[in-house]
């Protein structure tokens, strides 16, 4: 899975293209900016297709014949809800592993945009710290750490989810 992705990566790096408006002569940063997240976009979507492929296709359900066990030993309530629990977390190998596999790129490309948000010089967050910048050198500090608190608690979060 990961050899996708990283695959995918290098990929895309390779095809990314830049559009520039009309009469510039270089590309801008808001550019440089859609073109990066058109590629992050693009990698997810691609590594997620890819990896639905892997995940389904490698690992595909046990047939378990319930009615034959259940005919055979399962007669009692606790028995038997023992081992629907215990087969149960067997059902859909392919399935569970693709989730896991979909939340965490939903949740890598949650922290990519949360990080440009907080770094790209057309956000709010960017343009109060240049607003900082008149009033000395303590604010820029200050403000500077307080966003550096912000911007964690997102990937924080998205992180903490995934466990």
């Amino acid at each position: 899975v990961g050899m996708i992705g990283v695959g995918m990566s290098i990929v895309f790096t390779l095809t990314v293209r830049v559009r520039r408006s009309e009469g510039q002569v270089s590309a801008g940063v808001k550019e440089l900016l859609n073109a990066l997240r058109i590629n992050t976009i693009g990698v997810v979507v691609v590594t997620g297709i890819l990896c639905a492929f892997l995940c389904l296709g490698l690992f595909r359900n046990e047939d378990i014949d319930l009615q034959r066990l259940d005919n055979a030993w399962v007669n009692r309530t606790e028995e038997r809800q023992i081992l629907e629990g215990e087969l149960s977390t067997q059902l859909n190998p392919g399935g569970r592993m693709f989730g896991s596999v979909l939340f965490g790129l939903l949740c890598g490309l949650g922290i990519s945009l949360v990080t440009e948000f907080f770094t790209s010089e057309e956000w709010v967050p960017t343009k109060s710290m240049t607003r900082a910048t008149e009033f000395g050198p303590g604010p820029v500090v200050i403000q500077g750490i307080g966003m550096g608190m912000y911007s964690t608690a997102v990937p924080l979060v998205l992180v903490a989810a995934t466990a």
